[in-house]
């Protein structure tokens, strides 16, 4: 029995013993393991503010991405108005750039325009003091040549502005209701073309005048009327004096009845003063 109670004991020692022993190192383990929790709980809870602090920085270089993408926007419209604006004033001063060469152009044009108005100004005002003195020359050297017919009355040399003329009574030049030129009328239209076929600035304009007379029957079949003598006495003059050497280019012949008279008609001598034969100069 003894042994038995000894046996006993010794189970229950062993027993005890191997609780014993092994509450001892469940509860090390125990300690290790919730050490460990706590490390790791520890580490868990570092990651996680370490996590909340990378998402705040996350968060706040979002926001700070987007200020400047913001700013960057705000920057590019910006950039946009001003380089919208210098191209506005650029436009503007190529439009005010084109108006000025426009202006330059127009002015430069009436320039010309004026510089050639001027020119041939001075060309014409030239030509005329050319004329003039042509007409100077022609009128010095009729009348030295037709002096004595001009002391007799029968020739009038008379000049004004531009305008040379040179009036010869018809009696001078042709006999009665006639249209041949006379002897004596030769002579005298002989004098006039010496001075007149040298001239280059000037037409010679030879007008055939009479009296208001008409016609009479005898006559009336070969000139109806004055105007067909006029015509035919001016067309006679102007033969002769191209005959004599002056250009012809230069000659007209016109028929002026008794429409344009430089005397009354009322009078013996007034008719014979309206019965003429005129020769005018005038510049070409």
């Amino acid at each position: 029995m003894n042994q038995k109670i000894v046996t006993k004991s010794i189970a229950f020692i062993f027993l005890f013993s191997f609780i014993f022993i092994q509450g001892c190192v469940g509860k090390s383990r125990y300690r290790a393991e919730l050490s460990k929790n706590e490390v790791l709980a520890a580490q868990l809870k570092s990651q996680t503010k370490e996590k909340a602090r990378l998402e705040q920085e996350k968060h706040d270089i979002k926001k700070q991405l987007e200020a400047s993408h913001q700013q960057a926007g705000f920057r590019e419209k910006e950039q946009a108005k001003l380089i919208n604006a210098q191209a506005d004033q650029i436009s503007l001063l190529e439009v005010r750039e084109n108006k000025h060469a426009q202006e330059k152009k127009r002015l430069e044009d009436k320039r010309k325009s004026l510089e050639g108005m001027l020119s041939e100004a001075e060309k014409v005002a030239e030509e005329k003091v050319r004329n003039a003195q042509e007409a100077v020359r022609a009128r010095e050297s009729l009348i030295n040549s037709l002096q004595t017919e001009i002391d007799q009355g029968n020739v009038k040399i008379s000049q004004m502005n531009d305008r040379l003329s040179v009036q010869i009574v018809s009696k001078v030049l042709f006999s009665s209701g006639s249209d041949q030129v006379t002897g004596e009328g030769k002579g005298v239209l002989k004098k006039v073309s010496l001075s007149l076929k040298n001239l280059t600035k000037n037409r010679i304009r030879v007008e055939g005048h009479t009296d208001n007379v008409p016609i009479g029957p005898v006559l009336a079949r070969k000139f109806p009327s004055n105007w067909e003598l006029s015509t035919a006495r001016a067309t006679q003059v102007v033969r002769y004096l191209s005959q004599e050497e002056v250009n012809p280019k230069n000659l007209l012949a016109v028929g002026m009845a008794e429409y344009t008279p430089i005397a009354s008609n009322d009078s013996p001598e007034g008719r014979q003063k309206n019965r003429r034969i005129e020769i005018v100069l005038t510049p070409k």
